[in-house]
């Protein structure tokens, strides 16, 4: 189980994103969290589909059009529910498939 937290200062770019596939193809993360991804709506949207079906995400974008926050998991290890979400974070409850483990993980850009 590996869980990456980034400060990625934007995923617009296709540089950042080919960035972002060796580091989890390098890792194997289970849950990644992006802070500063700076992205809205429609590009989270098509940058969660190139992740495949298996992964979930969520984002702090209906309480920052700024694009803070996007937490990606992967689906058949975690399960993951809002806790809380503002502005300047998100936290989730997570609950892994296999062990059953319960995490609470906060995120935050500052």
């Amino acid at each position: 189980m590996s869980i990456i937290c980034w400060n990625v200062r934007g995923l617009n770019g296709d540089v950042r994103r080919l960035d972002l596939f060796k580091l989890r193809n390098k890792f194997n993360p289970t849950i990644i969290a992006f802070l500063e991804n700076k992205m809205g709506d429609h590009n989270i949207n098509l940058f969660a589909t190139m992740f495949g079906d298996d992964w979930g995400w969520i984002d702090n974008n209906s309480a920052s059009s700024k694009g803070r926050i996007l937490i990606t998991w992967h689906k058949s290890i975690w399960d993951l529910s809002i806790k809380d979400k503002d502005e300047q974070f998100i936290t989730v409850n997570c609950t892994n498939a296999v062990s059953y483990t319960h995490l609470t993980l906060p995120t935050t850009p500052y």
